[in-house]
């Protein structure tokens, strides 16, 4: 009948619209296709996420990754707000709500012309660094926090006589002849600080604790979970 009919195409469209989904629920839980927005501070995303990235691609060419520069309180914004799936950076205190996987310690060191006497010293302690001049990175990022709450260094370090907003900056200021500069061996292997030279804090022995945060009460997506399952 003429009603059978126009009720035939109606339940085949909604048969095409189930099989078309759930096609697609299959390519998320295999991991075929997706989106995975991560926030990382610049030494981050530069030593440690791209090289990730080949074996990744290799595995799961479908999955599209967007990476963002952040600094550490906006990575944790991002990550509370829903705008990104995870972040990876030094421990921030305003994420204590957050869950936190740690990934590996970082350590402090004296970022300096090459050919600095500091970096001829056989063991750098924090009294070496009270003489000289340094520059330092705004108060919105997990390093300037860092230091700045730590007693057993000068007031030299602590309060830098230049603060910069991001490390590209900083070394820029060190080659100027403005200061030396205090940062984690991640961010000294960072572009851009070729031909500087770094010697290592031996004490205090100080550095970042560096973690994927991802917010608790927020589901993950099949795709993020599948990627979660590659960490591990």
């Amino acid at each position: 009948t003429q009603a059978g009919a126009l009720l035939l195409e109606d339940v085949r469209q909604a048969l095409g619209s189930l099989d078309h989904g759930l096609r697609r629920m299959d390519e998320l839980a295999s991991l075929r296709e997706g989106v995975l927005t991560l926030a990382a501070a610049p030494s981050v995303l530069a030593s440690v996420v791209l090289p990730c990235l080949p074996a990744l691609r290799a595995a799961h060419p479908g999955i599209r990754v967007v990476l963002r520069e952040e600094s550490g309180g906006v990575i944790v914004r991002c990550v509370q707000d829903g705008e990104v799936d995870f972040g990876v950076g030094g421990w921030h205190p305003q994420a204590q709500h957050l869950q936190a996987q740690p990934l590996f310690n970082d350590r402090l060191g004296v970022v300096a012309p090459a050919g600095h006497p500091l970096l001829r010293k056989r063991r750098l302690v924090a009294a070496d660094l009270a003489n000289q001049v340094f520059v330092g990175l705004t108060g919105d990022t997990a390093i300037s926090e860092l230091i700045g709450a730590e007693a057993r260094l000068p007031a030299a370090v602590r309060e830098p006589a230049l603060r910069v907003s991001n490390p590209p900056l900083m070394q820029q200021a060190i080659r100027a002849g403005l200061g030396l500069g205090l940062v984690p061996a991640l961010v000294a292997q960072s572009p851009g600080f070729e031909g500087l030279g770094f010697k290592l804090l031996a004490a205090p022995a100080l550095g970042p604790r560096i973690v994927v945060l991802r917010h608790p009460r927020r589901s993950l997506s099949i795709t993020r979970r599948g990627v979660g399952e590659l960490e591990r």
